[in-house]
């Protein structure tokens, strides 16, 4: 089997198993066959029998090729996205995530770091993943949107409300009116529907921001990276059901 540990910053954060040989799907030579080409000369240009006026031909053997399945020696690259096969270093079945690699070689974590520079160290790396977490969370709400789209929002939200509390007119409402192409009639329930989405990401955005900060909480008083893991896993587990 071979093993290769997923390095982020430094860290080991994940570990693959896979066998050293597998079925692969490539081309392969079944025999050859006789086909039939014009001759040319040196410029590229079919070369005529000066007897029959008709372009000289000959005959060659190609290769015949064909599809195949066989037993052959698998990489990192087979098996992971090519996107990320250069965040694979190949390691030992016993490597485990929370080892560190400085681009040679791996080292098991202390269980306790007592260092007052390296705890530092250990905690920050813990808010950076935290913060990581807290945008892998939120991606899935905002992936569908462009970030042009998501720069109006506010301004959305605004003019929904004010048009809904009825302190602004649905013609006045300028960047609803251009969403509804002009018709004012159509604003109203416009409105609405840009109140409710803004509602629903609002709870959202505060159920991450709580784990976030849940996390920042741990983390502040661990010792160790388990407890930093632990920490960030806790906060982050009902959100990433």
């Amino acid at each position: 089997m071979q093993h290769y540990a997923k390095i982020l910053d430094g860290i080991v954060v994940g570990r693959i198993t896979f066998p050293a040989k597998g079925p692969k799907t490539g081309m392969v030579q079944d025999g050859t066959k006789d086909e039939t080409r014009p001759v040319l000369d040196e410029d590229g240009k079919a070369v005529i029998d000066p007897e029959t006026q008709e372009p000289k031909v000959e005959t060659i053997a190609v290769p015949v090729m064909v599809e195949a399945v066989t037993d052959q020696p698998l990489t990192i690259a087979d098996v992971v996205h090519p996107d990320v096969v250069a965040d694979y270093v190949k390691c030992t079945a016993s490597v485990a995530r929370g080892w560190t690699y400085d681009g040679e070689k791996f080292a098991k974590p202390s269980a306790t770091v007592s260092d007052a520079d390296a705890l530092a160290a250990l905690r920050d790396f813990g808010l950076t993943i935290a913060v990581r977490r807290a945008q892998a969370v939120a991606e899935p709400h905002t992936r569908k949107y462009a970030n042009a789209e998501r720069e109006t929002w506010r301004l959305q939200e605004d003019e929904a409300r004010a048009v809904i509390a009825g302190d602004l007119a649905p013609a006045d409402a300028r960047f609803l009116m251009l969403l509804t192409d002009g018709d004012a009639d159509t604003v109203q329930a416009l409105a609405a529907v840009i109140i409710g989405k803004a509602d629903q990401f609002a709870e959202i955005s505060a159920a991450i921001i709580r784990a976030r900060k849940t996390a920042e909480a741990g983390i502040a008083t661990a010792k160790t990276r388990e407890e930093v893991d632990a920490a960030i896993n806790a906060a982050f587990a009902a959100l990433e059901e």
